[in-house]
């Protein structure tokens, strides 16, 4: 006799949004984020091509600097160590790491992810676990396409990478909030790295 195991069901990424990451918005920045949930996983700016991330970021300068800082740096090193003791990865971080996370993230890891999360804390383990998982998704995409550049936003974890030459704006957080969810728990995060950088190079070079 073979015994079946139903397969957990995890809730859709725009639902996780809304329970997750929406009530830590101020009512400006949701307001002004253009979307009602997760963002496209690419958005192209055309009339803002060549322009620098720090000319259109909607932050002062030195908002920026915090905000880049914050995400590039202590979410980065933050990411480094939990995936790395979680998994005992040793570090640089390469596409290795990213395999490893997704690999051992299957759908019913998530839905423990989820199940142990109260949405009521912003320091829950879904919540920075999307954030850290974003910022080494941002690290590899920036490992194949050196020019990408951060563009801060309000909250941190809305920052994004621009990419000067093309106009394309790459959402990381986002992506993570996906690979966490019922949209896109098995869509395989090295390939889709590649495929954006891909993407990317091909616009650059249709230019």
């Amino acid at each position: 006799v073979i015994l079946q195991t139903e397969m957990p069901t995890i809730p859709h990424c725009d639902e996780l949004f809304h329970r997750y990451f929406a009530p830590w918005y101020s009512d400006d920045d949701l307001a002004s984020r253009g979307f009602d949930a997760t963002r496209p996983d690419m958005l192209q700016f055309s009339v803002h091509v060549g322009k620098p991330a720090s000319a259109l970021s909607p932050l002062h300068d030195e908002d920026q600097e915090r905000y880049i800082h914050h995400v590039s740096v202590t979410m980065t090193d933050a990411a480094v160590g939990d995936f790395g003791n979680l998994l005992e990865l040793s570090s640089p971080v390469d596409f290795d790491w990213i395999q490893s996370i997704d690999d051992y993230y299957n759908v019913d890891r998530i839905a423990e992810l989820i199940a142990e999360s109260d949405p009521t804390k912003d320091g829950n383990s879904y919540f920075i676990t999307c954030i850290e998982l974003g910022t080494l998704i941002a690290k590899m995409l920036q490992s194949l396409v050196p020019d990408l550049e951060w563009m801060a936003n309000s909250p941190y974890w809305e920052s994004s990478l621009w990419h000067p030459a093309s106009g394309h704006i790459i959402p990381p957080t986002h992506w993570a909030i996906k690979k966490f969810s019922d949209y896109g728990w098995d869509d395989g995060l090295v390939p889709k790295i590649h495929c954006g950088a891909h993407a990317l190079r091909e616009a650059t070079n249709a230019k």
